[in-house]
């Protein structure tokens, strides 16, 4: 079984004008969001046994709050400059890449493309996954490149923030 989570990066500032798109950090929302999330995604009681992420801040620092979570070190976090900005057709060209004996992965990324990939993955209508807003899809297909080719996969989970807002 193969278990995917795509995670849209919580909240971002846009309190430095003078740093790039790429460089910008949580705000504060973002960085109480990223891990609630994390413990959200902690009680699916999936394993996840890599994180990927796109190289800009907002999205690694979100993954740095799920790795915590799951007692995985910051360090092997695997950020990818290529997932910066990237399309659903690019992500899924590095997700078919992954080998075999990944299991479960969490991958952070931006909108529009989590969006769209969660769609097109699991065949719902999120219509707009918000910051630090979590899909979580499962397969029996044991290959990754097998995997993208047989939709719509297992919907197991769909989740984010403004659910739990009373709870902080």
């Amino acid at each position: 079984m193969k278990t995917i989570c795509l995670v849209r990066h919580a909240k971002s500032s846009w309190d430095n004008s003078l740093l790039s798109d790429h460089d910008r950090p949580l705000n504060e929302r973002g960085l109480r969001d990223a891990p609630l999330m994390a413990k959200v995604l902690r009680g699916t009681n999936v394993i996840f046994d890599t994180i990927i992420c796109s190289s800009a801040s907002r999205a690694a620092e979100t993954a740095e709050a799920i790795a915590r979570e799951f007692g995985i070190k910051e360090t092997d976090v695997k950020r990818s400059e290529a997932l910066y900005l990237a399309q659903p057709g690019k992500i899924m060209q590095i997700f078919r890449s992954l080998p075999t004996q990944v299991c479960s992965f969490v991958f952070v990324g931006h909108n529009p493309a989590i969006t769209e990939l969660a769609e097109h993955l699991s065949g719902k209508h999120f219509g707009n996954i918000p910051t630090a807003g979590l899909v979580v899809i499962q397969t029996d297909k044991e290959l990754w490149t097998e995997i993208f080719d047989s939709r719509p996969l297992n919907y197991l989970l769909y989740d984010y923030p403004k659910k739990h807002r009373s709870s902080y």
